[in-house]
């Protein structure tokens, strides 16, 4: 092997590449350096001379296709990249706390300790952007080496609940050996069904129970588990809460001045905006906040006022 070759870059490239994958990988790398040779004007009769360099490696990756996709395209396919707004300590604190059960996962002997996380919120509090931002920092770091996204939308798609859940955790489990493997449950209210009654609300799901099965496989494989909810469900059905190590509860934007924050670290002037309406509104969910920023901003503010729906929201009554 060639001494220039960067070794690390090939490892970043080749990072949701199998074992058998990266063999495959070397092999073509090598069988490209010996056609090279053999198309030399006087191609040598012994290889004590030949060297795989690193264009043949970068060559034999670009020819093979990995099973598993890019982690970081997985979140950025579906949520965009995600997005990360600090705008009050609230929210820095929550942000240290997801940050603090990952490094308490790669801290630990062999490769990591398990740890599974429970972000909630009400609707429009940016759950899904807020663990989509905070894993792709993992990945950049190398805190976790492959993760599996498994959204509530990706399973109405397929109709395949229960394989899809444990395709998705057996891709998660594939990366054993190497730095944590990751498993985000998105919008785990429309992963696992629930039953409203006169007498309360219950979990009547398989699912359910094969999420118990699940944190005890990822226990016991090392994994970082991740599931999104509304703070609504998590209290109401605290067997759901009771399995997760961490809870990470994601705050509204209470005041002005964290509207402020929250519009600067999106960099946005304030400058421009009449953000007196929007104050009186507080406290509001982020992603419900900047929705109305936008409004706003592009002069449609008159559409959140009187709609004049003849039903109360809450209720489904109509209106006195």
């Amino acid at each position: 092997m060639d001494g220039g070759v960067d070794l690390a870059k090939l490892a970043t490239m080749a990072r949701t590449f199998t074992g058998a994958e990266i063999e495959g990988v070397v092999k073509s790398a090598a069988s490209l350096a010996v056609e090279e040779a053999m198309r030399q004007p006087s191609p040598s009769t012994t290889t004590g001379g030949l060297l795989v360099t690193q264009e043949h490696f970068e060559r034999a990756l670009g020819e093979i296709e990995p099973a598993n996709s890019d982690s970081s395209d997985a979140l950025a396919g579906l949520y965009g990249g995600g997005g990360l707004l600090e705008f009050s300590k609230e929210m820095a604190g929550a942000m240290d706390r997801f940050e603090g059960a990952i490094r308490y996962a790669s801290g630990g002997e062999g490769g990591g300790r398990a740890v599974s996380v429970l972000v909630h919120g009400p609707p429009g509090s940016g759950k899904t952007s807020f663990a989509a931002g905070l894993l792709s920092r993992a990945l950049d770091d190398g805190q976790v080496a492959r993760l599996e996204v498994l959204s509530a939308e990706q399973l109405l798609r397929e109709d395949r609940r229960a394989d899809a859940v444990w395709d998705a955790f057996a891709v998660a489990e594939g990366s054993r050996g190497q730095p944590r493997g990751c498993l985000l449950l998105d919008d785990l209210d429309g992963i696992i069904e629930h039953v409203d009654t006169m007498a309360g609300s219950y979990v009547n799901s398989p699912l359910y129970s094969q999420l118990r099965v699940l944190l005890a496989s990822a226990e016991r494989a090392g994994l970082v588990l991740v599931a999104t909810t509304t703070t609504a469900s998590a209290e109401k059905f605290d067997q759901i809460s009771a399995l997760f190590d961490v809870e990470v509860e994601l705050p509204p934007v209470r005041t002005e001045q964290e509207v402020k924050a929250a519009l600067s670290s999106a960099g946005i002037e304030e400058d421009a905006l009449d953000l007196s309406e929007i104050a009186d509104q507080l406290p509001l969910p982020i992603k419900t906040l900047m929705k109305r920023v936008d409004l706003v901003r592009t002069g449609n503010a008159d559409l959140r006022r009187g709609t004049g729906l003849p039903y109360e929201k809450t209720t489904g009554r109509p209106k006195p």
